[in-house]
Formats: C-alpha cells, sequence, structure tokens
C-alpha cells in the first residue's frame, strides 16, 4: 500500500500503534500520528478513528 495523503498516513499511523508488537512502536507510532493529525480535520479524525475500530473488530471477528 502506497501512502498518497495526510488522512491515508494518519490513518496508518493509528493502526500501527494499536497493532505494534512492542511499546515503544507503539509510541513511535502514535507520536507520528499526532504530527500528522494537524493537517485534518476533526471530522476526518474521527473518520480514521471509526475506520481503523472496524478493521481491528473485522480482524478479532477473523480469529475467532
Amino acid at each position: 500500500m502506497q501512502i498518497q495523503n495526510h488522512y491515508e498516513a494518519f490513518r496508518m499511523g493509528l493502526w500501527l500503534a494499536v497493532t505494534a508488537t512492542t511499546d515503544a512502536q507503539s509510541n513511535d507510532a502514535l507520536r507520528m500520528a499526532e504530527s500528522i493529525a494537524g493537517h485534518l480535520s476533526s471530522d476526518e479524525i474521527e473518520r480514521a478513528k471509526s475506520e481503523v475500530e472496524s478493521l481491528l473488530n473485522e480482524e478479532s471477528n477473523q480469529c475467532q
């Protein structure tokens, strides 16, 4: 996947922060996402959070 804009970068940062295998990786991804969030509207931020949450729920359901 090639990231093409701030929104996609933010969403990927959230995903990586939640799915990282170490706390250090999670913190790095979260810092990245936070720095990108300044380029987005509050609606875009909330939409990205919802999308990541949906992806996590789908992944969780597939593991059951």
